[in-house]
């Protein structure tokens, strides 16, 4: 199969209702990595970045197959070896940036509103995760309902997900610099202080 994307984690080949990922042995990763890291100089971080980014993989991999989350939540993930295959989606931030260029900042509002949401039913099945990239990490499915799409930087760790909320390790304003509108990146910083917090994810972590 030829794969016409790739990130650090997988090659990726997107066909008209499908995506396909094929999941990067390490070897793979540690030549995606110190792509990234040179062109950056921070070559000194290489292994350390390798390492915490395969880790994370084989990790993310257990979470999905041993939790009972539903697959619609995940853009029915089928997981064979080291393919994944799901159903296409549109990625939550080209949906964003969509409506504000639209003028419909109402209703990209109403998206961060129904995304925060989300993440407290993914608390649910103990799944959170790690990165708060909502522009890329989550999509809307055909049916309108917001899904993970990239579930390979995920925990189910209780302990580290508390020390991030209290951290509250979101609110970094530049991670969203470039990939969505500022309006709506507020938006997202300001909903998730006010609704991710050490009680609600006491109240519905692992319910399911």
């Amino acid at each position: 199969m030829k794969y016409n994307k790739e990130g650090w984690q997988c090659f990726v080949q997107i066909d008209e209702d499908k995506v396909i990922k094929r999941i990067k042995t390490k070897e793979e990763m540690f030549y995606s990595i110190r792509r990234h890291l040179e062109a950056n100089n921070k070559l000194d971080k290489l292994e350390e970045r390798v390492d915490k980014i395969n880790l994370s993989t084989i990790n993310s991999l257990r979470i999905i197959q041993e939790s009972k989350i539903p697959r619609k939540y995940i853009a029915n993930a089928n997981i064979q070896d080291n393919i994944i295959e799901q159903d296409k989606v549109i990625l939550l931030g080209e949906k964003i940036n969509e409506l504000i260029r639209s003028g419909n900042e109402k209703e990209a509002k109403r998206l961060i509103e129904y995304l925060i949401d989300f993440i407290i039913t993914l608390w649910n099945y103990k799944i959170h995760e790690n990165t708060y990239k909502f522009y890329s990490c989550y999509g809307i499915d055909k049916n309108n309902n917001i899904v993970l799409i990239d579930f390979l930087e995920i925990t189910d760790d209780r302990e580290k997900v508390t020390k991030q909320i209290m951290n509250k390790k979101w609110n970094k304003p530049e991670r969203y610099f470039g990939k969505i509108d500022k309006k709506i990146s507020d938006y997202f910083i300001e909903l998730a202080n006010k609704k991710l917090t050490l009680k609600t994810f006491q109240e519905n972590w692992r319910l399911k």
